[in-house]
């Protein structure tokens, strides 16, 4: 009703803020799942951006959102033109490289650069952001619910029966490190949420007990590079904020401590995994890494193009190290021109809200051990951040009250 309203009101504007809405909402919740709805919705959105930027003649605004953000898209169309080079000289795999070339630049790329101009014409309010991240945090909680569910009915949502749960939890991904990259962004966002709550007990013994779920999902994923990005934005957090730390924080802090190591007493397959780590066990990665390195070191100025690490490689897809990652893929240009981006990402979080800073060094740092750097989980999820991130750079310029 509201829609047909709209079209015979020839509201349009409102009819396309609707759309976007929508979209965005969708894209949101289809993040923490493995489904190619999530690339048709990222698709529409900037096509949204077109029809609006045609009908409503906002070519002057869309000009002024780009001389605003030049640093960022700048160093992103180099990072394109390397990336489109390295794909054409490469010995190994064009049309792999191309193929994935031609996802990230609109799905995530130009869906930023959309999301950024939707903000700066009011699409999307504050209120808006904040329900943004209530939406993930839902779906990563739906996506928690499938895991524990396994831990009950010894039951993977993917594979079927399952002998047991101590192989790790998977919920309905595909393998236990994507489940725990999830059940991170979880922990981590329930934190966040806790951390800025001015509401009462009730919420607040909300948010804990919902920590302790997904720090259940968490430790039983077995996912080493997930307990890893925790630790860091815990850390990272109580030192950077040291001198705002309240009596909330402190027993904030212990309440996890307790989360992680109880479990890891208490059962012998989380200690006997948690022994891996301060024995240095990295599961084979220090020779992926030092054969990485010598097939960098033959194709060092441009790599071998993105996404071809798999053809070259022996039983491994990536380098479990997304440094190694970008040299392989596009060299020492590309890992330069990735370096300045993460720079001005650390710059923007430094000059607008601290607060992003503790994500920003759990990602960096556990990037450094595992997951595809083209993946959808991780692009999608550095996106949103990015969004965040960098659309307080408008709330600066307009005046508006930082997001948490």
């Amino acid at each position: 009703m509201l829609v047909k309203r709209m079209i015979k009101n020839m509201d349009v504007r409102k009819l396309l803020q609707l759309l976007f809405t929508v979209s965005l909402f969708v894209m949101v919740i289809t993040l923490p799942f493995e489904t190619h709805l999530y690339n048709k919705v990222a698709r529409i959105i900037i096509l949204i951006a077109i029809l609006y930027i045609i009908i409503f003649k906002k070519i002057d605004a869309f000009i002024k959102l780009i001389i605003l953000y030049k640093d960022i898209i700048i160093l992103m169309a180099v990072l394109v033109v390397v990336m489109v080079i390295s794909s054409i000289i490469s010995p190994i795999s064009t049309k792999t490289a191309f193929s994935t070339i031609q996802k990230i630049v609109p799905i995530y790329f130009c869906t930023l650069i959309a999301m950024l101009f939707f903000y700066q014409e009011r699409f999307l309010s504050k209120n808006g952001k904040n329900i943004i991240l209530v939406l993930l945090l839902i779906v990563l909680a739906i996506q928690l619910g499938t895991g524990i569910a396994q831990i009950f009915f010894q039951y993977s949502f993917k594979y079927g029966i399952l002998g047991s749960f101590e192989t790790g939890l998977t919920g309905i991904t595909t393998n236990r490190n994507i489940f725990g990259f999830y059940m991170a962004l979880g922990a981590v966002l329930t934190l966040m949420f806790f951390i800025k709550t001015q509401g009462g007990k009730r919420i607040k013994v909300f948010y804990l007990t919902l920590l302790a779920l997904f720090f259940i999902g968490l430790l039983f994923s077995y996912s080493r590079t997930s307990w890893v990005f925790v630790f860091v934005f815990v850390t990272s957090y109580m030192v950077i904020f040291f001198n705002k730390l309240q009596k909330k924080d402190i027993i904030l802090f212990v309440f996890i401590l307790t989360l992680f190591i109880l479990p890891i007493l208490l059962f012998n397959s989380l200690g006997d995994r948690f022994a891996t780590i301060l024995d240095g066990d990295g599961s084979g990665r220090l020779e992926i890494w030092q054969n990485t390195i010598k097939m960098i070191a033959d194709r060092l100025l441009l790599g071998y193009g993105v996404n071809t690490f798999y053809l070259e490689a022996w039983q491994v897809s990536f380098p479990h190290n997304f440094m190694l990652d970008i040299l392989y893929s596009v060299g020492i240009c590309g890992f330069i021109v990735s370096g300045c981006l993460l720079y001005l990402t650390f710059k923007e979080i430094i000059n607008t809200n601290m607060f992003y800073l503790p994500l920003f060094l759990a990602f960096f740092v556990a990037l450094q051990f595992d997951h595809d750097i083209t993946s959808r989980r991780v692009l999608a999820s550095l996106m949103l951040f990015a969004f965040f991130v960098f659309s307080n750079r408008l709330d600066k310029k307009y005046q508006k009250p930082n997001l948490p």
